[in-house]
């Protein structure tokens, strides 16, 4: 009925233009010649002219039926095949075939989709046709009677909202009553016909019966079409209900137990079980909004009372109000305890985006409960964000960040955006044109490339998380046959048909995963499914996340359940709620990590627990629950409603087709021909075989024995000595067995003994040394970065015996900074210029050569170890040659590795050299990784 009251004031406007159609118009002076463009009198005669369409087809329609003797059955459907006019290129669109790149079961779907869309509109414009042709010649005789006699009630109004709440009210009282009465010349119009007609020339009547019937029922019609749409979703069992209702408060406990006093109201980013229980005691803007949200959906479902929530929130927002920020941001981290940002201080786009939206829900929800101070105090946070200073002008995209000024530099904006619709952070760039601190044309400068899962146009995304698609629907609302709908249905039905294909519960996005780094914290990052995501290698790993599931809840409640019983049924479920992650990947693991952890069909359990991920599990079982409350709440807004009609945008209907990746997401590189590589079985040959390898600045020369050097700039990195026999010098790793004492080179040099077995590989990008001795495997390769002037050394050792192994891993390399001719020249001068030290952030020796003249440059090095696996006490390191080789004993047996620890000697030192030292443990088939960078620079 709102479109119809519309459409009658439309008319009523249009006619009240009639008299611009006369080529004079009256004026003071008299009559004078219109000066109307061409173009204006056509679309103002253009209008009259669509005004008495339907008047002038029920006329036609009642003279063929009363009037035309032979034929009404075909003059009839003339009528309605001029009505169906739309469908005629549509067929001509068929007889084309599909465009390229479309296949042809996304075509015939589409057709199908538009040509039902066609056939129902034509349909319903025959249905209406009587009410329309009723409204137009009222409309039509108000106007004249209006403009030519009373002069009164031309500029009466009824504004859009008005129209709106009228129709709520009736519908509200009675919704079929209202249409009857609204609606009612329809029916009168159909009476009379069939009288006529029956009077008449009643051998018409049956042709004339089924529009006129129609006609009739036009208001019962109107009253269904205007129902709102039920979703065809089957609803959830009493026992579903129940299992979501105890995984919501199980996930509840996390921010029970962490949001509180000694994190100052703020939720701790995680809490780690394995290898030892350990809350990470940092956060972010995105926990701290999931930790508002979590208990508001909290109160919701009855785990807390008002009070409760009250205390939370004030708590939180005393905290937030009382952080320093930047443009009314956050900063992406900050420590729980002091409460001081972690550096580098940065604002992400994102994170401000689910904060604010998390604020604009959390305060509606306060609202309900009568808590107007709370209410206030959250918007006005949330409105204080400036999202201007992280837009990209020139490419009309949002940064993915902006890096605070520093002693590093000024700061400033990321130099990438996020520029694609399936993101997380559509949220963000929503709310900034919501705000008004961003237009609106910066939403159609986000990226619409499709692809076809089943035949339907799905957005991709960069890494085709669960987490781009799905996280922003815990607020925002949905419009069934959409493109972001369309997309997030078929990203939720490609990770099920994935998972099914490999065995596995389904449910894949951004996590921790069965990897640690040397303080034993797991690692995170995205994992995707391939055909969905833009990123490369997607299909390399296989990480299941339960709050995936919970996610894709709000489009599969039912197999959401059923997949969230699976994950719990493999032991995913603590004391918390579910665990971040199960890692099917067939990688190897090591220390004691692995071995607690592994269980649950041959997955890998994340014995992790993240805050947001925490909160989207439990916002999404809320509104699963509770009838999408926390979606209501963010479109009550009166902003968010103002700016939902971008979040309608219908499906593309012939988008160009793009396939990202192949669907097993391996790489698929052209191989490296068989002679681009060089191999070696021993180290003993007539001379030295030696490989290149470098970025055009840093260069590495290796030997088939191990030795070599390292220059950069036409310096000397590392010391050498051309020798054609012995090939001295370079840059070693020694191996010590601790329990047997028997030491040996990850290379044949420097100690030179003969391993079980021996291979040198020299490819075009890296050399690799693999050899074998006394139960332990390692692989040493050695690659120049192509982007810095560094070099790495990663070290792979195995545990090939039967017994657990403790070994002690030592680098040992000797320090020039100085062209080779200097050294070679004046060696033991230019070694007093060398100055080396050992920062308090551990694992690292710096060495600085100072300048002997105003013509030097400043030259530093960089020393690094890194560990994959359990260390197994502190880094040592040694700076001083002397102490490290001992008496009258040189690099193949010195005496730092006869079981005494390095002395930690830095400073301005005779001979000064490098070396770091790391234990590690392996239990039989373990692995541990480890690397040693080494790299210049002209400053600290």
């Amino acid at each position: 009925m709102a479109y119809a009251r519309r459409n009658r004031r439309w008319t009523r406007g249009d006619w009240q233009l009639l008299s611009w159609l006369i080529p004079f118009a009256s004026a003071r002076a008299g009559l004078r010649k219109s000066r109307l463009p061409l173009i204006s009198w056509w679309k103002i005669f253009d209008n009259l002219r669509r005004s008495l369409v339907a008047p002038a087809t029920v006329a036609l329609l009642l003279f063929i039926w009363m009037f035309l003797r032979e034929y009404p059955w075909r003059w009839t459907a003339v009528v309605a095949a001029a009505v169906a006019f739309p469908l005629y290129p549509l067929l001509l669109e068929t007889l084309a075939g599909p465009r390229p790149q479309q296949s042809w079961r996304a075509f015939l779907r589409m057709f199908r989709e538009d040509a039902a869309d066609i056939l129902a509109r034509i349909a319903l414009q025959l249905v209406f046709l009587a009410h329309q042709a009723c409204e137009a010649v009222h409309a039509i005789l108000i106007t004249l009677t209006r403009v030519m006699v009373t002069r009164r009630g031309l500029l009466e109004w009824e504004t859009a909202a008005a129209s709106g709440a009228r129709d709520a009210d009736s519908e509200g009282k009675s919704a079929r009553h209202s249409y009857l009465v609204e609606m009612a010349a329809s029916p009168a119009l159909s009476a009379a016909g069939a009288i006529l007609v029956a009077v008449v020339r009643p051998s018409a009547l049956p042709a004339a019966l089924p529009l006129l019937l129609a006609w009739a029922a036009a208001p019962l019609i109107a009253c269904a079409m205007s129902l709102p749409i039920a979703r065809n979703e089957a609803p959830l069992s009493e026992e579903d209900r129940k299992f979501l209702l105890a995984a919501a408060r199980k996930t509840w406990s996390y921010f029970a137990a962490f949001m509180g006093p000694e994190d100052h109201g703020l939720p701790p980013d995680n809490y780690q079980l394995s290898p030892e229980p350990k809350v990470a005691r940092r956060t972010s803007p995105t926990n701290i909004g999931f930790g508002l949200l979590s208990t508001l959906a909290a109160h919701d479902l009855g785990f807390i009372q008002t009070p409760e929530l009250t205390e939370k929130i004030d708590a939180a927002l005393t905290t937030m109000e009382g952080l320093e920020r930047l443009e009314g941001h956050l900063f992406n981290w900050y420590d729980t305890q002091s409460l001081a940002p972690l550096l580098p201080r940065y604002v992400s786009s994102v994170d401000s985006g689910n904060l604010y939206g998390a604020l604009i829900t959390v305060a509606a929800g306060l609202r309900e409960l009568g808590l107007e101070g709370l209410a206030s105090r959250a918007d006005a946070f949330g409105d204080a964000m400036n999202f201007r200073f992280l837009y990209d002008s020139k490419r009309h995209l949002l940064a993915i960040g902006y890096r605070a000024a520093d002693e590093q530099g000024p700061g400033g904006l990321d130099n990438s955006d996020y520029d694609l619709l399936a993101s997380e952070a559509r949220l963000a760039s929503f709310l900034a044109i919501a705000k008004g601190d961003l237009p609106q044309t910066h939403w159609f400068h986000l990226g619409r490339s499709v692809t076809s899962v089943r035949g339907v146009p799905t957005l991709l995304s960069w890494s085709a998380t669960m987490f781009e698609y799905l996280m922003p629907l815990l607020l925002m609302r949905r419009y069934p046959g959409t493109l972001l709908d369309e997309s997030c249905r078929m990203a939720v039905r490609h990770q099920q048909e994935y998972a099914r294909g490999r065995g596995v519960p389904w449910g894949i996005s951004e996590s921790a995963y069965a990897l640690v780094d040397r303080h034993e914290n797991y690692q995170y990052k995205a994992f995707g499914v391939p055909g969905l995501g833009l990123k490369r290698g997607l299909g390399d790993e296989l990480v299941i996340s339960p709050y995936s599931s919970a996610l894709a809840a709000l489009i599969e409640p039912g197999a959401a359940v059923s997949n969230l019983r699976r994950l719990k049924a493999d032991g995913l479920e603590g004391e918390f709620g579910y665990f971040d992650a199960v890692d099917y990947t067939p990688r190897e693991t090591e220390g004691r990590a692995a071995a607690t952890d592994r269980s649950g069909r041959s997955g890998v359990i994340v014995q992790n627990h993240m805050a947001h991920h925490q909160g989207m599990m439990l916002c999404a079982i809320a509104n699963v629950l509770d009838g999408a409350r926390m979606v209501e709440r963010f479109h009550g807004d009166p902003r968010v409603q103002a700016t939902e009609l971008l979040l309608q945008e219908r499906a593309p209907r012939h988008a160009l087709i793009i396939r990202p990746r192949p669907d097993d997401g391996t790489r698929r590189t052209a191989p490296i021909p068989t002679a681009a590589a060089r191999r070696f079985r021993s180290a003993d040959t007539i001379f030295p075989h030696a490989h290149f390898l470098s970025n055009g600045r840093y260069t590495v020369v290796v030997t088939n024995a191990g030795g070599g050097a390292s220059f950069c700039g036409g310096r000397a990195i590392t010391r050498t000595r051309s020798d054609a026999t012995r090939d001295p010098g370079g840059q070693f790793l020694y191996l010590r067995d601790v329990r047997s004492e028997r030491v040996w080179s990850a290379a044949h040099h420097p100690v030179g003994t003969e391993g079980e077995d021996y291979l040198v590989t020299f490819a075009a990008d890296k050399a690799t040394y693999s050899r074998r001795d006394d139960g332990i495997g390692t692989r040493l390769e050695i690659a120049v970065s192509p982007g810095d002037d560094v070099e790495v050394r990663r070290l792979t050792v195995t545990n090939h015996s039967d017994r657990a192994r403790e070994l002690e891993v030592t680098s040992y390399a000797e320090v020039v900074l100085t062209p080779p001719a200097d050294d070679l020249a004046h060696p033991a001068f230019g070694k007093l210029f060398v100055e080396s030290e050992y920062p308090s952030e551990g694992g690292a020796l710096l060495c600085h050569r100072r300048p002997r003249s105003s013509e030097d440059k400043p030259a530093w090095a960089l020393h690094v170890l890194s560990l994959e696996g359990r260390a197994h006490g502190p880094v040592e390191w040694e700076g001083d040659r002397a102490r490290f080789l001992g008496r009258g004993r040189g690099p193949e047996n010195p005496q730092a590795l006869d079981g005494r620890p390095l002395t930690g000697t830095t400073g301005v030192l005779l001979d000064p050299i490098v070396s770091l030292r790391q234990r590690i443990q392996l239990a039989p088939g373990a692995v541990a990784r480890l690397s040693f960078s080494t790299g210049t620079a002209s400053s600290r």
